[in-house]
Formats: structure tokens, sequence, C-alpha cells
């Protein structure tokens, strides 16, 4: 166990969930987090599932979908008005 009882896969999860949400914008992938934090994708795939309880890439998607929700698009008129 880590300081403050977090354990060192608390930590990596608590760090790609932060990444995900200041960056669901961005295309993200597994591989590329995984590269970014200096893990093995397969291993970071496995603990996150086994932990959130969701694959990555749905995840990814319920955090699109979720933003979607609270900032649609705004109509194509407003756009060209704006």
């Amino acid at each position: 166990m880590g300081a403050l009882g977090n354990t060192a896969k608390d930590t990596i999860l608590y760090d790609v969930l932060f990444y995900i949400d200041h960056h669901f914008i961005e295309n993200i992938k597994l591989e590329g987090i995984a590269s970014l934090f200096g893990y093995n994708s397969a291993y970071l795939g496995k603990i996150f599932t086994k932990s959130v309880g969701e694959s990555f890439n749905s995840l990814v998607s319920i955090n699109i979908g979720v933003v979607g929700i609270f900032y649609p698009p705004l109509p194509l008129k407003s756009q060209t008005q704006a």
C-alpha cells in the first residue's frame, strides 16, 4: 500500500481517469495512454476493467456521451450567426 492507503493501481487509475476527463475531446486510445504513463496497454486495460467495471473504450465512449448531453453542439444556424 502506498501513502494514505492508496495502492499503485489506485494511483494509476486516478491518473488515467483524470487524463480522460481533461482530454475527452481528443482521440483517446488505450495504447497511447499506456505509453504516456509508461505501462503495457494489456496490463493497463486489465486493471482498468477490473477496477472500474467498464472497459477503457466503453468508459471513453460514456464520457464523451455525457459531455455531449451537457455541451450539445450549436445548431448550424447559430454557428453561422456567431
